[in-house]
Order: structure tokens, then sequence, then C-alpha cells
């Protein structure tokens, strides 16, 4: 599962995964419905967890 989390650490948005085998995947976002500013993406796989920083502007 990845979450989209604002700023303020609310989750603003899932996507839902699938267990997957270990090679390369992607995952479409659509920030339509998100206003301009700077939100995380967290991944977690096996209790590890990743945060990776996007930026919307419309």
């Amino acid at each position: 599962m990845l979450l989209v989390v604002n700023m303020l650490g609310a989750v603003v948005s899932t996507i839902e995964t699938q267990n997957l085998a270990a090679v390369a995947h992607y995952n479409e976002l659509n920030v339509a419905d998100l206003t301009e500013g700077v939100y995380f993406i967290k991944t977690t796989v096996n209790e590890v967890v990743e945060m990776t920083k996007i930026v919307v502007q419309h």
C-alpha cells in the first residue's frame, strides 16, 4: 500500500498495491485532486518504510 501524506502528516490519498515479485513496478498517481504543495509518498515493504518527496504544481 502506498500512502500520500501532506506536510502535516495527514494521509490525503491511498493507493492499493498487490504483493508482487521483487522487480520494478509502476503506479500512477492522479494529483488533480491535490492542492499545490509538497507531499510524501510513504511505501512500506516488509516493515521497511521509505518516504519519497513529490511537489505538485498545476
